[in-house]
């Protein structure tokens, strides 16, 4: 079997992970943590990540990480960012502003 290519959900997260994620961000990469919250078996985490990807140009996308243990470790992991955003970000757009929050606010 090839192993250079992801042969499942696992093992695509953790090409991302220890190969893919350092080809696409060169430089500068820095996570704020905004926010930790527990309740139970669930912690969420919130976070801004900025960097200089490949192109050169800034990145920066809010994130949002879901953890669900199990007996003490980690279950499960859900991700939730602006990937819209973020692919614009990757693919020589600005980092221009973030979507809005459900929230019920209003621009302009």
């Amino acid at each position: 079997m090839n192993r250079s290519v992801a042969a499942g959900p696992r093992d695509a997260i953790t090409r991302f992970l220890a190969v893919d994620f350092h080809r696409l961000f060169v430089a500068d990469v820095s996570l704020d943590f905004r926010g930790f919250y527990a309740d139970g078996d669930v912690v969420v985490v919130a976070e801004t990540m900025t960097a200089t990807p490949a192109g050169g140009n800034p990145y920066r996308n809010d994130c949002c990480f879901v953890f669900e243990l199990r007996d003490g470790p980690i279950h499960r992991v859900r991700e939730y960012m602006d990937t819209a955003a973020g692919h614009r970000m990757l693919s020589g757009g600005t980092t221009g502003a973030p979507a809005q929050a459900v929230t019920g606010g209003r621009s302009g």
